[in-house]
């Protein structure tokens, strides 16, 4: 078995060995991760870096993760080149992050959305066969490394479209002597039926299950919302799709697929056996991989030139930040356009925060927290919102939503929102109240803001039109949630690591849409 031997101390890499000009290429609940160019490697590197507001994933948490990686390096694993501590351009806060190489192509969820179709044969098969050598690489290690949360936003492609492993904050080394609690690990969809028990301890198991998931999503690219089925009955996602494709080693692809998510764990194959059957499925489509690369490739950089080079851009106007918005298609109707252009973003936002309100990235401070301006044009056009509607936010924050969705539901309509913490009520309420003075309230629904547990009982005791929740909904409370709709309203709300729109079309039937893969922090529960 490969060995795990403590690595060196990595590298400390400073604001001055960088070049100045940073883009930010994603976000999540930890934070950013920004494109720039180091210096004197005359190359570019990605920037993993903590939120302002780091309260649930630590620099010792962040640390650990680039301790993992480096164990594992491996040419299917990302690799970590430093740690970067200084301030980022025009922010004087000293930030900590890992420094590590540039995928170019992103993460598969992203090469799923963008194509909405199933990529070409030959690149599937290398992708899942890929997959299963860097996860053999890991699980080979002495003592094996759990990833814990595979999945397909974890798995980065390189210019070429090959598989690099990421995202080691859930990651475990495991041995016989201590076992390992699941204790918030993973995102449900790819999560084995046994990791829902309390007594259960961390497996490789865990993985070969997850990488079924992943396959399964593979195959069913395309697909915008999660089936629903009870994986501790032994339910499983449904495979017509699957079954009615044709290619070469397809049948042994599902059949494995079908082996890895068995309901016992001990029946399910290591990934040393996964990959002698996907490096012979994948030698059936190898002669044309370089087409195919070159096919999705070329779809990749069509679709990066409509949007300006694909990267997200920033500026110091609000009405430039909701042209690029625009221009980039995250604002796409007239009603949305208008409320944004209605409120500064900027004045939503702490006063030391101010140079980076209209860029594209969310900003933290203390409890005060607004979200990445793309995530608010996509809750906005999702929430089909007109004039006399009724709205719940629950996480209100610092109100800019709120405020925003008042001016398309006008006098007659209804604007409530409700926040956990006193000081950011009180926040959003001086920023509304220097809002209306300059407002026309014959054109605007003014937002009711109180405090409480969103979770727990919604004072205002109605049911709205449209419902937003501004964190991560636990799972078991989703039906919960689903009641505070009136029927033929539309919630929108982060699940499962998915921001999802639900509509009600009927008293008990719901359709369901992935709008975007995020992360979000969690509702905090009762």
């Amino acid at each position: 078995m490969a060995q795990s031997s403590h690595p060196a101390a990595l590298a400390v890499i400073g604001e001055r060995s960088l070049d100045q000009s940073w883009k930010v290429i994603g976000a999540g609940g930890f934070g950013q991760v920004f494109k720039t160019r180091h210096l004197q490697w005359r190359w570019d590197v990605a920037i993993k870096l903590l939120g302002l507001d780091n309260g649930s994933f630590s620099d010792e948490d962040l640390l650990g993760e680039a301790e993992m990686m480096r164990r594992a390096e491996s040419p299917y694993v990302i690799r970590v080149l430093g740690v970067f501590r200084g301030c980022r351009p025009s922010n004087n806060l000293i930030s900590v992050g890992l420094v590590m190489e540039l995928m170019e192509r992103g993460a598969l969820d992203s090469l799923q959305k963008k194509l909405k179709d199933l990529p070409p044969w030959s690149l599937v098969f290398r992708l899942v066969h890929q997959v299963a050598l860097g996860m053999n690489y890991l699980h080979s290690l002495t003592p094996p490394m759990i990833h814990r949360d595979l999945k397909p936003a974890n798995v980065l492609l390189d210019s070429g479209l090959n598989v690099k492993i990421t995202d080691f904050g859930l990651a475990k080394f495991v041995t016989n002597v201590t076992a390992t609690r699941i204790k918030g690990a993973g995102t449900r969809f790819f999560m084995p039926p046994e990791a829902f028990s309390t007594s259960y301890t961390s497996a490789c198991s865990f993985d070969v299950y997850s990488y079924a998931m992943l396959l399964w999503s593979l195959l069913n690219t395309g697909n915008d919302s999660d089936p629903e089925f009870d994986v501790q009955r032994g339910g499983r996602p449904p495979l017509d799709v699957a079954k009615r494709m044709k290619a070469p080693g397809l049948e042994e692809l599902i059949k494995l697929m079908e082996s890895c998510w068995h309901q016992n764990p001990r029946r399910r194959p290591t990934f040393s056996e996964c990959t002698a059957v996907t490096e012979g499925l994948y030698g059936k489509h190898q002669r044309g991989i370089n087409d195919a690369v070159y096919q999705v490739q070329k779809k990749q950089d069509q679709q990066q030139s409509k949007l300006s080079g694909g990267e997200l851009k920033t500026t110091k106007e609000n009405n430039k930040m909701i042209d690029n918005l625009k221009e980039e298609g995250g604002i796409r109707s007239k009603p949305v356009e208008k409320a944004f252009r209605g409120v500064d973003r900027a004045d939503y936002c702490v006063d030391e925060f101010r140079d980076n309100a209209y860029n594209i990235q969310p900003l933290r401070h203390g409890h005060i927290h607004l979200s990445a301006p793309n995530i608010y044009t996509e809750v906005m056009e999702a929430l089909d919102l007109h004039a006399g509607l009724s709205f719940l936010n629950l996480g209100s924050g610092t109100g800019y939503l709120n405020t925003l969705v008042g001016l398309i539901l006008g006098p007659m309509g209804v604007n409530h929102g409700v926040e956990l913490y006193a000081d950011v009520v009180e926040f959003a309420q001086t920023k509304l109240d220097i809002f209306v003075s300059k407002c026309d309230l014959n054109r605007f629904c003014k937002p009711c803001f109180v405090t409480g547990n969103g979770l727990q009982t919604v004072p205002f005791r109605i049911k709205y039109d449209r419902v937003y929740a501004g964190a991560a909904v636990p799972p078991a409370y989703k039906s919960y949630m689903m009641n505070l709709v009136k029927r033929g309203g539309i919630l929108v709300m982060p699940l499962e690591n998915k921001l999802m729109k639900l509509t009600q079309i009927g008293s008990n039937d719901w359709t369901s849409e992935n709008l975007l893969n995020v992360v979000f922090a969690d509702l905090v529960l009762p």
